[in-house]
């Protein structure tokens, strides 16, 4: 049979050149049409709920968010398995159907679901969302704005007001997620002192607030034949738009027991590109060395391996601590080798300074500029005049970030926490007042005077 085969092809050259020629182009044709991707999808359909709780500690959101929205998703039909992360701020559940399943099947039986539990969720909360349709191998651009004459909160309006509304005008594009920037936002820094005089509380304020920035229709107005609509506005324009609103049922302004201001909105994470801030300071580094001599030069790098965001990611994946630090400490290390950043003298470790905080912290209380209050210690800020001295920054700028709501245990809303007290589930260390473990700012300054010395 092969030698017919052979025969007939030697003497049918042109018929054989011919078909041949067609084959090539009917595959041409069909492999343009043919349903294969070069990256295929490797997930199983999943939907992806995100809900928002600002000010919320990565506990609270475990509890009273993820944890209702896991029971109420557990036993959907075609459900193959549940994920949640949660941290400070945000609760996100992946919720993973058969392979079989359509994805807009899935998000229909998410969105059932989440409308059981809506009303279960605490007050103050945003919506339970879905993210769009996408996969792992979805993310095909990272891009980034830099500038050297528009601020961070310039480039973030920009992105989120032109770029981000005309990227998602194209076709194909799922989402467009802009991070880091300072977010502008409108905000409403309250005054104690005459919050008490003219009695009036902080849910007050914030009523007020809310009231001031809605919008309502005020029916219509009947002229000669003619109908009028009257609208009553409350689009906000500028801060004295909002300043001038009176608090319902009192003969005060919002002006009159609180400052208006835009700022930028307190940052979760930060942007960066190509390691910049590294960059810079390996550059001066450098530039001192050479200047000074290397012996005149300490090259201090510290390392935060205690943060709420790393408990909160070891406890998503069930691990300790050290395996979070460890693992993203080495990515930035190898990150770092690879763009030729010269190491650092020093390199300290957080966790191992512990005990340095505990007694910089007792020291700060027994001189007055430190205060224990409901298991946490806070640095009391208006008992230090200079602070801010070295920014050049008075004291109602550094505060214009604060929010409506203060903590009740803050004596002043520029205070910030020392010491956080932790949980069972939390890592921590015994101190003088409980278990816990540093807050902002105190770890740095123990490991400065442990290796640099008193400033």
């Amino acid at each position: 049979m092969l030698q017919r085969i052979l025969v007939f092809s030697l003497h049918n050259r042109l018929a054989v050149l011919a078909g041949t020629v067609v084959l090539l182009l009917v595959g041409v044709g069909v492999l343009r049409n043919m349903q294969i991707d070069v990256f295929p999808d490797l997930t199983a359909p999943t939907v992806t709920v995100m809900t928002e709780a600002h000010g919320w500690s990565a506990l609270e959101v475990e509890r009273r968010v993820t944890l209702p929205i896991e029971s109420a998703l557990n036993g959907a039909a075609g459900v193959r398995r549940i994920r949640s992360s949660s941290a400070g701020g945000i609760s996100i559940v992946w919720v993973e159907f058969d392979w079989e399943t359509d994805a807009y099947r899935a998000r229909q039986l998410v969105n059932e679901r989440l409308l059981l539990v809506r009303n279960q969720l605490p007050e103050g909360l945003g919506e339970p969302t879905l993210a769009p349709i996408s996969s792992m191998m979805g993310e095909i651009l990272l891009l980034t704005l830099q500038s050297d004459s528009v601020d961070a909160q310039g480039l973030r309006a920009l992105a989120d007001w032109q770029i981000r509304p005309r990227l998602m005008g194209l076709g194909g594009v799922a989402n467009v997620a802009v991070l880091g920037g300072a977010v502008g936002q409108l905000q409403v820094q309250t005054d104690p002192l005459k919050l008490s005089h003219a009695g009036l509380s902080f849910s007050q304020v914030r009523d007020a607030v809310r009231a001031a920035a809605g919008g309502a229709g005020g029916g219509t107005v009947e002229d000669f034949g003619n109908r009028y609509l009257i609208q009553a506005s409350g689009r906000l324009q500028a801060a004295s738009d909002l300043e001038g609103a009176v608090i319902p049922g009192t003969p005060w302004r919002i002006r009159d027991v609180a400052e208006v201001t835009w700022a930028a909105a307190d940052p979760i994470g930060i942007g960066s590109c190509n390691a910049r801030p590294a960059v810079v300071f390996d550059v001066l580094a450098r530039l001192l060395r050479h200047r000074y001599g290397a012996g005149h030069v300490v090259y201090a790098r510290n390392i935060t391996d205690i943060e709420d965001k790393i408990i909160a990611s070891a406890a998503a994946e069930g691990v300790p601590i050290e395996v979070i630090t460890s693992r993203f400490e080495q990515h930035y290390l190898d990150d770092m080798g690879a763009l030729g950043v010269i190491p650092p003298d020093l390199a300290p470790h957080a966790t191992a300074h512990v005990p340095q905080m505990v007694a910089m912290i007792e020291r700060l209380i027994a001189a007055g500029h430190a205060y224990a209050a409901e298991g946490h210690v806070l640095f009391d800020v208006p008992s230090w005049p200079d602070y801010g001295r070295l920014s050049k920054r008075p004291m109602d700028e550094m505060i214009a970030g604060a929010r409506v709501e203060v903590a009740p245990y803050k004596r002043s809303p520029a205070d910030f926490v020392l010491w956080k007290p932790s949980d069972d589930s939390q890592p921590g260390w015994d101190s003088p007042w409980g278990r816990g473990r540093p807050g902002w700012h105190i770890e740095c300054s123990a490991m400065i005077e442990a290796h640099l010395g008193e400033t």
